[in-house]
């Protein structure tokens, strides 16, 4: 049985070799098709209807991932806006129902918005497809491939199928980034294909791997989240630039279980000008009040606090002052102690060889001396 995989909503060129950009959606199935469906929204009245465009792109294994590129390789963002609900509050009719609101829905590329129709274009898009076992890059609206990529490791086939794969921008560019079976990550680039890097995940544990493969997702500059466990979060990055800006990749969870630390008592102004209760200026201030407890305002001389921080820190540049000449002075020490060291070295080894040469005059003499043997 065919079914639904992934669903991708884009303004792009729907038939073969017809330069009109019309709302569509693009949906995967199980058995790695693309079906192309046209979308004729009118607001007034409220009509969406839905026409296949007959377009329907085949790949092999289940399809994960559809993406778009403009001409020059930018990645086209889906169609959207942030919702407002001041603009639908008054839309309401009584029967129940929202009426349509025209500025709730954004085309990309600046339609008109009642109603949404076709629009002619002289541009090329390249839409990227990435099934389970294979991804391939098509230029729209000539729908011809132009790139091919069989996805698959080294362990066989059976560790070779594609669990996430995701178009995200890396270092200003786009790249498909997929996470196989096998623990692998392969990163292409767009819309080439080519391999720009691939590296092993090693999980915690082997039994969390389908774990890992259902909840990976990758995002731009290379970032990537999963669940390595049933109660922990990974977060890596593919990017060498954000390993070198973040020098420790932690981040913290907030637990509600943790207890909060006390709130900090409230002022007595501010209690008197938050109450509603009213207060005569006697009861505060009067003989009624009674007299203020000795002691509560300390005046404190600034200057005198200065001074004495002014006096420490400047022993303490002293004290550091006397440090570092000591210092140069034990290394002038040791450089005179290892010149020594070199020179009684030098006069050994002279030593050394004039004691050779004095032996071997003593050896000859001795030999000389003998009545009965002589040497020319």
């Amino acid at each position: 049985n065919e079914s639904i995989c992934t669903i991708q909503f884009s303004e792009s060129f729907t038939y073969k070799n017809d330069f009109t950009i019309s709302p569509s959606v693009w949906l995967g199935t199980s058995a790695g098709s693309v079906i192309v469906v046209n979308l004729n929204i009118n607001y007034e009245p409220r009509n969406i209807s839905v026409v296949p465009s007959g377009s329907v792109f085949r790949l092999s294994g289940r399809l994960l991932h559809i993406s778009f590129l403009d001409q020059k390789g930018a990645i086209i963002q889906a169609p959207s806006e942030k919702w407002d609900t001041k603009k639908t509050k008054g839309n309401r009719s009584t029967d129940g129902t929202q009426d349509m609101n025209t500025s709730s829905v954004l085309p990309s590329s600046g339609l008109s918005s009642s109603p949404v129709t076709s629009t002619p274009s002289n541009g090329v898009q390249f839409a990227v497809y990435c099934s389970s076992k294979e991804a391939r890059v098509f230029s729209l609206p000539s729908q011809m491939s132009i790139s091919k990529q069989k996805i698959f490791d080294s362990l066989g086939a059976s560790a070779s199928n594609i669990m996430r794969a995701s178009v995200v921008k890396i270092a200003g560019s786009a790249c498909l980034t997929c996470y196989l079976a096998a623990g692998r990550i392969h990163v292409y680039s767009l819309p080439s294909l080519r391999e720009l890097f691939n590296t092993n995940l090693d999980p915690a544990m082997d039994s969390f791997r389908s774990m890992i493969g259902l909840t990976f997702t990758f995002t731009n500059r290379g970032h990537g989240l999963y669940m390595c466990s049933p109660t922990e979060i990974q977060k890596i990055t593919l990017s060498a630039d954000v390993k070198e800006q973040i020098n420790e990749m932690l981040c913290e969870l907030y637990s509600p279980s943790i207890s909060m630390p006390e709130a900090p008592k409230q002022n007595f102004f501010a209690k008197i000008f938050a109450s509603n209760a009213m207060v005569d200026a006697d009861q505060l201030f009067g003989e009624t009040a009674g007299k203020a407890p000795a002691g509560v305002i300390k005046r404190e001389d600034v200057n005198v606090n200065m001074n004495q921080l002014r006096g420490t820190a400047e022993s303490t540049n002293s004290a550091i002052h006397d440090t570092r000449m000591k210092l140069i002075e034990r290394g002038q020490r040791l450089n005179e102690v290892e010149i020594a060291s070199k020179q009684m070295a030098d006069r050994a080894e002279e030593f050394s060889s004039l004691t050779h040469k004095v032996m071997l005059k003593q050896k000859e003499k001795a030999e000389w001396s003998w009545p009965f043997t002589s040497k020319k």
